[in-house]
């Protein structure tokens, strides 16, 4: 079977051509805290999954909370404009979650920074220059092979896309 195509339409944009694939698995990461360790959660349930103490379940429960906001917003006019207008905010999170996975691939002289400018690329109203030092610490700053061919490429082509949607809007 031949590879998915990946054109510029509007399928393909921002963080979706990641999420596709891993979307519950990235809701299941805010739950547990990216502890799953390779079980399904058809395996045992997402609590016995969990290696988060009591006290981090408040901010995953406000991750959670700001995404179920993001959706019920874009739901509310679908009929007045179109989705993929609306979701920026979504896809800006879903990125920011993305990227947030990824610190612990860093050099810990760096995760601080990276945090910092991962967060300003959502909330900051010029999100350019986080991206470039986010683009930059991800090309200069992970091992080479450590994730898989073609991700990090697919990453920087979403986090692209989300910047220029965010200029653009």
């Amino acid at each position: 079977r031949p590879g998915p195509k990946l054109s510029s339409g509007l399928n393909n944009m921002g963080p979706a051509m990641l999420t596709k694939a891993v979307w519950s698995h990235c809701m299941l990461g805010v739950l547990s805290s990216g502890g799953a360790g390779g079980r399904g959660p058809e395996e045992e349930s997402v609590f016995s999954l969990s290696h988060v103490g009591l006290g981090a379940w408040k901010e995953r429960v406000l991750q959670l909370q700001d995404v179920s906001a993001v959706l019920w917003d874009n739901m509310a006019a679908p009929a007045l404009v179109e989705f993929r207008a609306t979701d920026l905010r979504l896809q800006g999170m879903v990125l920011l979650l993305q990227l947030q996975s990824m610190t612990n691939l860093l050099p810990s002289n760096l995760e601080e920074s990276y945090l910092k400018s991962c967060r300003s690329l959502v909330h900051d109203a010029n999100p350019q220059i986080a991206a470039e030092e986010i683009q930059t610490v991800l090309r200069d700053a992970l091992p080479p092979g450590l994730l898989p061919e073609d991700l990090l490429g697919l990453l920087l082509t979403c986090l692209h896309q989300y910047i220029q949607g965010r200029v653009q809007g």
